[in-house]
């Protein structure tokens, strides 16, 4: 489960704690480790500010952690305030203390691996100044075979900028598989009709994610409780600025009681992401399509999946969890060799979508199959990246 202020972000608030491995005796160039040191910390603390992360040092008072009980003890605090740790030696470390790492670390692991001294390359001693890349494959090694399986190894010798890069990936990769594992994903309704391979087995899905539970919400229960909206709460609510909510706004109340409902059962739920179904019930019988309850969810930062599409929510999830931002879905219509066109229907987060002076702005409309209300007319922005199954493409 995410944490209650990750709920209605768009990108995850992940702790950081970085732990420094060192040994009880000297070895190596001990000015050099001091310096990269203090370099991995200053890296941590731009990747931390750019991404919105948390960043704690795990070295109490500059303790050097270098046997069972130091180790143990820096740990004990990223037991309560981190979720991952960020683990390097600038020089070699006691591989004992591998063992001890993957034994008392409750959370995912990240192995940095820190470059030689390029100043000393060459010289009589073979230019071996921290011997940390030889330290951290140690760890790493031992750590797979103990059975870890939420560790991230990053090296990118004297390219610190590159290292930033890869480190960034690997704490996202890292801490987002652990979130993974405790979310609940809120099934409403079922899947829509003739979705067959849509249809959730609870049982395959906590056992693939190893703990990640779906809970299944009735879709009558959620228009009971729309309707049971007090009309102050309504009222509130059609006064607050939607985007798109120009003159020829067209959806009525029934929207905002499916917004109120929909987020007072994530909240009541502890629900990480959502799917619900659609159509045709809604449209229907309650007279409203939910898209732009449901745009306005996904833009506050909460991944909904129309048509009880389970494994799109927990997509979306995943993509949140590595901090792609908002996700969302679209249908495939269509593609050649350099292109290719997708539609929605109508429930595509207004950030994802041109501004309202490029004419592709959201505006809410009628669908154009039943003309019944309401759905965000919009259209992608231009040069975003897309995130899916093959390698990154530009809109």
């Amino acid at each position: 489960m995410a944490s209650a202020g990750d709920r209605w972000t768009q990108k995850p608030q992940y702790r950081v704690g970085l732990l420094v491995l060192e040994r009880k005796r000297d070895g190596f160039d001990v000015a050099w480790g001091k310096k990269t040191r203090g370099k991995c910390w200053e890296a941590l603390v731009t990747i931390c500010g750019n991404n919105g992360y948390a960043l704690k040092p795990l070295n109490g008072d500059h303790e050097r952690v270098a046997d069972d009980r130091s180790l143990r003890r820096a740990l004990q605090k990223a037991h309560v305030d981190v979720d991952v740790v960020v683990a390097t030696q600038p020089t070699i470390s006691d591989g004992r203390l591998a063992a001890v790492l993957a034994q008392a670390c409750a959370v995912p692991v990240v192995l940095w691996a820190t470059p030689e001294n390029p100043d000393v390359r060459g010289s009589p001693v073979g230019g071996v100044s921290s011997n940390s890349l030889v330290g951290t494959h140690l760890f790493a090694a031992t750590l797979r075979q103990l059975g870890r399986r939420d560790v991230e190894l990053v090296y990118q010798d004297q390219d610190w900028t590159a290292a930033a890069s890869q480190l960034s990936r690997a704490i996202a990769r890292a801490a987002g598989t652990a979130r993974i594992k405790t979310a609940k994903i809120g099934l409403i309704g079922h899947q829509a009709p003739g979705f067959v391979d849509l249809h959730p087995d609870p049982f395959a899905l906590h056992k693939t994610f190893q703990g990640c539970v779906l809970e299944h919400v009735g879709l009558a229960d959620l228009v009971q409780a729309a309707d049971g909206i007090d009309q102050a709460s309504v009222d509130a609510d059609r006064k607050v600025n939607v985007p798109g909510a120009f003159a020829d706004r067209v959806d009525d109340e029934r929207s905002s009681r499916l917004y109120i409902a929909l987020k007072r059962l994530v909240e009541a739920e502890n629900l990480d992401a959502i799917a619900i179904r659609c159509w045709p019930e809604l449209p229907r019988d309650y007279g409203q399509w939910p898209y732009l309850a449901v745009t306005r969810l996904a833009d506050e930062g909460l991944p909904v999946a129309c048509e009880g599409d389970v494994d799109g929510a927990l997509t979306m999830l995943c993509c949140k969890f590595l901090g792609c931002g908002a996700p969302y879905i679209s249908d495939w219509l269509e593609h050649d060799q350099t292109s290719f066109v997708c539609w929605h229907g109508g429930m595509c987060p207004t950030c994802l979508t041109s501004d309202p002076g490029d004419g592709g702005g959201p505006r809410i409309r009628p669908h154009f199959n039943n003309k019944k209300p309401a759905v965000v007319d919009a259209t992608l922005k231009p040069g975003m990246d897309l995130c899916g199954n093959q390698p990154v493409r530009r809109v």
